[in-house]
């Protein structure tokens, strides 16, 4: 997928909103659809621009959150690493020991 920027997807989202009121207001006029619904689909329209310019507005944050989910992430594979690697010298050590002492 090609990315687009916070601002031309904005820029999209609000374009949609000003082609929903016109459209909608049509369709509603002609009683092709029902206001509710249109009421409903415009505000989850205005819904998505106000995530976007929330996510355009706190870009720092974001960027931050995700460094630190990932350091997060890095961190818990290496101590699953960690942890695989005892478990194998463990059995290793077993093992060794059963074929010094079989009977016990």
């Amino acid at each position: 997928m090609i990315k687009r920027t916070i601002h031309a997807q904005i820029s999209e989202a609000q374009r949609e909103l000003r082609m929903r009121r016109e459209v909608y207001g049509r369709q509603v006029a002609l009683r092709k659809m029902r206001k509710a619904e249109a009421d409903e689909l415009i505000l989850l329209q205005e819904n998505i621009i106000a995530t976007l310019e929330w996510c355009r507005d706190n870009r720092d944050m974001c960027v931050e959150f995700e460094r630190a989910r990932k350091e997060q992430e890095k961190q818990a594979r290496t101590e699953e690493s960690a942890a695989d690697e005892r478990r194998h010298l463990e059995n290793e050590e077993m093992e060794k020991h059963f074929k010094e002492h079989p009977h016990g």
